[in-house]
């Protein structure tokens, strides 16, 4: 597999220098679909209708075509704000797999954010879900990856991430390792990749 640049870990996510990094993913980029439509396409259409009815003479009322005009112009400031709200969550939402613990944290809100964790050989199953036409063509799904806590069972859900059944098989590499580790039987060392 292609090896990738890692993402940067940010301050706050505590790593232990004897932990070794073995994938650092965010959501695919298709979480600023939306945005970009809003920002660049209906903005678009409806400037190059005013075009266009002005040279077939469809629309001669000049108030309709700067009603038409002010609302391309809301749009697209609209679009660049929520283009930027899409960035911040994108850019705080991370999910990192070391060679001790998986991890998730996520932007839940402009000043909230959760972290869940837990340790590699405690994961039981690890699966990957690319669902409907978009995911398929562009390739991102999301990876639960069933954990097996004291008393409960839980699933850490990694979304929207690119090549979910590459990291899906990497994360599974990585649990079956460990539980060999433990095991003491000689284990084969997971390759160190990221997908963006």
């Amino acid at each position: 597999m292609e090896q990738k640049k890692q993402h940067k870990i940010p301050r706050h996510i505590e790593i232990d220098p004897s932990e070794k990094v073995i994938l650092t993913l965010r959501q695919h980029w298709s979480v600023f679909r939306l945005a970009i439509l809003l920002t660049f396409f209906l903005p678009f259409l409806l400037l190059s209708g005013i075009y266009f009815s002005n040279a077939t003479g469809f629309l001669d009322i000049l108030l309709v075509q700067q009603g038409i005009f002010w609302l391309a112009i809301f749009l697209l400031a609209a679009g660049l704000l929520m283009i930027l709200y899409r960035y911040y969550f994108w850019k705080r939402t991370l999910y990192i797999v070391t060679d001790q613990r998986v991890m998730m944290v996520v932007q839940e809100g402009l000043f909230s954010r959760s972290v869940q964790q837990a340790p590699n050989h405690k994961i039981m199953n690890v699966s990957a879900k690319v669902e409907g036409l978009t995911a398929s063509l562009y390739g991102y799904g999301d990876v639960s990856i069933e954990v097996l806590l004291p008393g409960r069972e839980k699933a850490i859900i990694f979304q929207k991430v690119g090549h979910p059944h590459q990291v899906q098989h990497q994360i599974m590499q990585l649990s079956l390792s460990n539980r060999s580790k433990d095991k003491a039987e000689p284990a084969l060392e997971p390759e160190t990749i990221t997908v963006s």
